[in-house]
């Protein structure tokens, strides 16, 4: 009997809780909701200074959260009086209007389809006296495809992959490691003379005459991260048979490196 009402009790108990649960654990539950943090004004304004005899050039790092960027311009240093050019999803903007030898101060507004940022720090620039020499007009930026267009979230991606070891096969090598912009866009490492920037050339010997002084590489390694023991270079990085193509204007080209092995189409699954 005793067991019984033990057990009657206990149930009860247990209903309680349950009552108590269904009125509490509504007021528990959290929802997701989009919260409209407030945009920072673009920094590194940048206007061209005479680059251009038909345009002024205006450039900006991306900023989080932004959508569109609204440029403005002023023949002086005064925001309640400039003028809007337009916008763009880019991180840059051609001023097709500027009269020539005319100096213009330009700003830069980040937006969202909730909020505008504060404008940027100005930063002047001047289209160029002159007109372009030859029946060559100077060369656009690539058309970039209808269905991927360019934002300044991508180009800034872009430049941060361009500084990503992790993307090499050995996680120490990138895109910079091989690319320097004082050496023209090309390899500062390949140096003649230099043991970590020979190949051996056809022969397979070092210190004969077909030697290349070229680009290295990475370790010989294994898909897991292991590395290999090379017949040729041991445990130092290999060195390629070529030095690394210049980034400039490659935009322009079709394929990559010297043998085409990639082209303009880089697909995410090709970063590793």
């Amino acid at each position: 009997m005793r067991t019984i009402k033990l057990s009657v009790v206990a149930l009860f108990c247990l209903l309680s809780l349950l009552a108590i649960s269904n009125n509490f654990i509504p007021a528990l539950i959290v929802t997701g909701q989009t919260v409209d943090a407030a945009l920072t004004a673009p920094t590194d304004v940048i206007a061209s200074d005479n680059s251009y005899s038909n345009k002024v050039g205006i450039t900006w790092d991306a900023v989080r959260g932004a959508t569109t960027y609204s440029v403005l311009r002023n023949t002086v240093n005064d925001t309640a009086s400039a003028i809007s050019l337009g916008t763009t999803v880019a991180g840059s903007f051609f001023d097709t209007t500027a009269v020539t030898g005319q100096t213009y101060f330009y700003w830069v507004r980040a937006e969202n389809g909730n909020t505008v940022s504060n404008l940027s720090a100005p930063d002047q620039g001047t289209r160029a006296n002159g007109t372009i020499a030859g029946p060559v007009q100077p060369l656009n930026p690539p058309v970039a495809p209808a269905g991927n267009p360019v934002t300044a979230t991508k180009a800034f991606l872009g430049k941060t992959l361009f500084w990503d070891e992790q993307l090499s096969s050995t996680r120490t090598v990138a895109c910079g490691t091989c690319h320097f912009s004082t050496k023209g866009g090309s390899d500062i490492r390949a140096i003649i003379n230099n043991a970590r920037s020979t190949n051996p050339g056809a022969d397979g010997l070092f210190g004969t005459a077909d030697d290349v002084y070229a680009s290295p590489g990475v370790v010989s390694n294994n898909s897991d991260g292991t590395f290999n023991l090379s017949p040729v270079y041991g445990f130092r990085e290999q060195v390629t048979g070529r030095k690394s193509r210049s980034y400039i204007d490659a935009a322009y080209s079709d394929s990559l490196f010297w043998d085409g092995r990639a082209t303009q189409v880089f697909p995410a699954c090709e970063l590793r």
